[in-house]
């Protein structure tokens, strides 16, 4: 009997999981490819610097998707699936968009989500990640040529 594979991985806050189905069409379901944990974000600067030690072994124990499919031999993906557009939900979304996983499918719910600017995002990259997958034909645009 052939079974259809479904990996959570660890990836912090957020959530990711990657589907391996018998037919070979491989989907993610949502990517975080940051290193921010939910235990880091919830302490004061004083017990994160406290809790260092901890904060080291649980980041060691974090996986980046994309690395994490191109070490399980999926090369490619059928589908991508955001599940909505939160930043702990698609830390590395430019990663995928941009080609470095190939992708056929992107899917998305509708939103109306906003953000005027930078100073919204507590990281450049999460700024990228936003600005690659807000809804626009350029997104669109960058979708057909990485298909």
């Amino acid at each position: 009997m052939v079974y259809t594979d479904v990996k959570i991985l660890n990836v912090g806050a957020g959530s990711c999981a990657v589907i391996e189905s018998p037919s070979g069409r491989n989907s993610m379901i949502d990517i975080n490819d940051g290193s921010d944990l939910r235990e880091a974000m919830a302490m004061s600067a004083e017990d994160r610097l406290v809790g260092e030690a901890m904060l080291t072994s649980l980041r060691s124990a974090l996986v980046d998707p994309v690395t994490f499919c191109k070490q399980n031999g999926i090369g490619a993906l059928h589908r991508f699936v955001l599940s909505h557009p939160d930043g702990d939900h698609m830390a590395g979304l430019r990663r995928i968009l941009s080609g470095e996983l190939p992708t056929t499918n992107f899917w998305d719910i509708p939103h109306e989500r906003v953000h005027s600017d930078r100073d919204e995002f507590r990281t450049d990259a999460a700024y990228d990640d936003w600005r690659w997958g807000r809804p626009s034909e350029t997104t669109a645009s960058r979708m057909r040529q990485s298909c």
